[in-house]
C-alpha cells in the first residue's frame, strides 16, 4: 500500500519545513514534528487514504501545531565540556498531533496557502488486541554514513512490508553538547528514510546533556519529541555529575518522555530511564508498580520493556553493576517484572547486538548498532546465557509478534541481510527459569536458533514441550518467508553464535 501511494508524493518540502518525523504518542495518535529554521509558522493538512482498486481520499483535516523553542548552552554534558562556545537558540520546533484510527493510511503535508509542501504519509499503528504488530528496533543510531545506511535499509524494508512502528533505544543523536548537531541529526533521520516509519523513542545517557543556562537534563530530547505519556514531565533544575565514569547521577525527569508506556496490537509495552531516580522508592518505580497492575494479558500476551542500558547482556564493557544508574534501576524493576512474567526487555548502549536466552523468563536483546561515531563494540564474557551475539555490523532489528508467537531478525545496514534469526512461541517465556543454567526448553531454543537453516530440525528436541503444531506451522512460514528473500538475493542461512559457550553465568 505504501508503494501505491508513492504516486502522492513523497518528499515534504515546504517553504522553511525541515527535519520531519512522526512520533507514536498513544494507541490513537501520533505526532507529526519539523523544524522551521526561519520561525514561520504552518499548519498540517491530513487525510485518511482508502486503498482498494482505486485510491480514495477521505475528509481533509486542518491541524494547527504546537510550537515550541529553547536556548542552551553546554555544561558537563558527557563528563566535560563538548559544546560549542556561547548560548545555542533552536530553531521553531512544531508539533502537531493527530487522532488516527487503527492500522489506516495517512497522507500529510506541511505549509499554509501557497506554501505547502508535496505529500508523504505514514500508517497508523493498530489497536491494542488486536493480533499482529510489526515493530522495527534500532539504538544508537548517530549521524555517520552508517547511520544513513541504517536508516535507508529501514526505510526499504518499511516500503517492502510496512511497519507498525519503530524504536528508537537512546543515544539518538550523538550531539553531546554540541547543540546544532540535533539539527543535522534530524535532518540525516529524515533525508535517509527514518522519517517514513511512526517512532516510539526513550532516552539514553547521551541525551542527559545538562543545560547551564537553566539546570535541567534532557533539554533537547524533551523538545524535539514526542511519546506516549502517562502524566506532564516532572523535570528538576539541580542536575549534577557525581561521577561520570560510573554514571552515578542527581537527576530528575519523570513522566513526559522519560518513562512512558503504550499498549500497541498484542503487546503492552513499557519503557524505563535509568538516569532519573530509580531506586525503590522512586516516582519511576511507584509508577511501574502502578502500571504493571494495568496489564491484561488477555488483549495483550507479550509485556515488552524498553530501557537504554542492558540489564543481562555478556559485554565486557557498561556491565550493570558498574554503573549505578543501571543498577538501581534493574535491581527495583525486575523483581517486579519477573513477577508480572514480561516477555522481552530491548535495550542498546553496547554498540553491538545480542540476543539472550530467557533470564527468569525474559528473553533479551541488545540492539545497539546503530551508527554512531563511537564504533562497534566485539569483546564478551563467556556465558551459557547468550544465544547470539556480535560486534561486527551496523545494524538494526525487526520483531513480528503474534497471540501464541513472535520471531525476531538482526539485519546488516550495508546490505539488508540476515544477521541472526529466531522464533519462538510466546509459552517458551511464561515459566520464570533459574538465571544461572538453561532450561531444558532455553536450551531446545538455542538449539534452532544456533546454527540450523530451518525450525524443523528442533522438533525432535522440543517434542515433549508441546510446542510441536506451532513449530509445523512456523517452519512452513519461514519456507514461504526463504523463498521471498531468495528472490531478492537475501542470505537467510541461521548463523551459529561465534563461540562455544561456557558455563558462566550472565551479568
Amino acid at each position: 500500500p505504501l508503494l501505491l501511494l508513492s504516486v502522492l508524493g513523497r518528499e515534504c518540502r515546504a517553504l522553511d519545513a525541515e527535519q520531519v518525523h512522526v512520533s507514536v504518542v498513544g494507541s490513537a495518535g501520533v505526532c507529526i514534528s519539523w523544524a522551521s529554521p526561519g520561525s514561520t509558522t504552518a499548519n498540517l493538512t491530513v487525510q485518511e487514504v482508502a486503498i482498494g482498486l482505486t485510491v480514495e481520499i477521505g475528509p481533509t483535516r486542518i491541524i494547527q501545531p504546537m510550537t515550541t523553542s529553547y536556548r542552551y548552552e553546554g555544561s558537563d554534558g558527557m563528563g566535560g565540556s563538548y559544546g560549542v562556545p556561547g548560548v545555542y537558540t533552536s530553531p521553531l520546533l512544531l508539533h502537531a498531533h493527530v487522532e488516527v484510527r487503527p492500522s489506516k493510511t495517512y497522507r500529510y503535508r506541511i505549509g499554509s496557502g501557497s506554501d505547502v509542501g508535496s505529500w508523504r504519509t505514514f500508517r497508523a499503528p493498530p489497536a491494542a488486541g488486536t493480533d499482529r504488530l510489526r515493530l522495527a528496533v534500532v539504538g544508537d543510531i548517530g549521524q555517520t554514513e552508517f547511520s544513513r545506511e541504517t536508516c535507508a535499509s529501514l526505510a526499504a524494508a518499511h516500503k517492502a512490508h510496512a511497519f507498525d512502528a519503530a524504536v528508537l533505544l537512546g543515544d539518538i543523536s550523538y550531539a553531546d553538547g554540541n547543540a546544532p548537531r540535533w539539527d543535522s541529526f534530524a535532518r540525516v533521520f529524515d533525508e535517509s528514510g527514518c522519517a517514513d516509519v511512526p517512532w516510539l523513542v526513550i532516552p539514553g545517557n547521551h541525551e542527559i546533556e545538562a543545560d547551564k543556562l537553566s539546570g535541567e537534563p534532557f533539554v533537547a530530547y524533551r523538545n524535539r519529541w514526542r511519546t506516549p505519556s502517562n502524566g506532564p514531565e516532572e523535570v528538576g533544575n539541580d542536575f549534577k555529575a557525581i561521577d561520570w565514569g560510573t554514571y552515578h547521577f542527581k537527576s530528575r525527569y519523570d513522566f513526559g518522555g522519560s518513562f512512558w508506556s503504550v499498549q500497541l496490537g498484542p503487546a503492552h509495552f513499557i519503557a524505563l530511564n535509568p538516569y532519573t531516580d530509580g531506586k525503590a522508592d522512586s516516582v519511576q518505580i511507584k509508577w511501574l508498580t502502578a502500571e504493571l497492575e494495568r496489564v491484561n494479558r488477555s488483549a495483550t500476551p507479550y509485556l515488552i520493556v524498553f530501557t537504554h542500558a542492558p540489564w543481562r547482556g555478556t559485554q565486557l564493557q557498561h556491565k550493570p553493576f558498574d554503573e549505578q544508574a543501571t543498577r538501581e534501576l534493574m535491581e527495583a524493576a525486575e523483581p517486579l517484572l519477573i513477577q508480572a512474567k514480561a516477555t522481552m526487555l530491548f535495550s542498546g548502549h553496547i554498540h553491538a547486538y545480542e540476543r539472550s536466552l530467557p533470564v527468569e523468563g525474559i528473553q533479551h536483546f541488545i540492539v545497539g548498532n546503530g551508527g554512531n561515531h563511537e564504533q562497534l563494540y566485539n569483546e564478551w564474557n563467556t556465558s551459557a546465557k547468550t544465544a547470539f551475539r556480535s560486534g561486527e555490523f551496523y545494524g538494526w532489528g525487526e520483531l513480528d509478534l503474534w497471540p501464541e508467537a513472535y520471531n525476531f531478525m538482526a539485519r546488516r545496514s550495508h546490505d539488508s541481510s540476515i544477521l541472526d534469526s529466531f522464533a519462538a512461541a510466546l509459552s517458551s517465556l511464561a515459566a520464570a527459569r533459574p538465571p544461572d543454567r538453561p532450561t531444558q526448553e532455553a536450551t531446545a531454543v538455542e538449539a534452532i536458533a544456533g546454527g540450523h537453516e530451518e525450525l524443523g530440525v528442533g522438533l525432535p528436541l522440543l517434542g515433549g514441550l508441546a510446542f510441536t503444531g506451532w513449530l509445523c506451522c512456523a517452519a512452513c512460514y519461514w519456507r514461504a518467508r526463504r523463498a521471498r528473500n531468495a528472490a531478492k538475493g537475501e542470505d537467510v542461512a541461521f548463523r551459529t553464535a561465534p563461540q562455544v559457550l561456557g558455563g558462566g553465568v550472565a551479568e
